[in-house]
């Protein structure tokens, strides 16, 4: 199992634009098995991300089918900055 933790810091005025891309992340991702939890905590433009996974291979497969979406949120500067950690449960 792999726990993800993400740390994002967000522009104020393009919260609520990632807030939905994360909601709908979380619900596809979990109605298709790739994560068992997925939690969101949103506070003064941070977010943090809690998520579990059964595998690295699972949750590589995840990133390269919706994670170009995530580039585009950097492009346009709705992220500012952003840290993943992985941790092998």
């Amino acid at each position: 199992m792999i726990e993800i933790q993400i740390k994002l810091n967000i522009r104020p005025d393009k919260m609520e634009n990632v807030m939905s891309y994360l909601y709908e992340d979380r619900t596809r991702s979990m109605s298709s098995d790739v994560f068992s939890e997925f939690n969101i905590k949103n506070k003064n433009n941070k977010i943090e991300i809690l998520a579990r996974c059964e595998s690295m291979n699972i949750l590589s497969q995840h990133m390269i089918e919706t994670h170009y979406r995530w580039k585009e949120l950097k492009d346009d500067g709705s992220i500012i900055s952003q840290s993943h950690r992985f941790v092998t449960i």
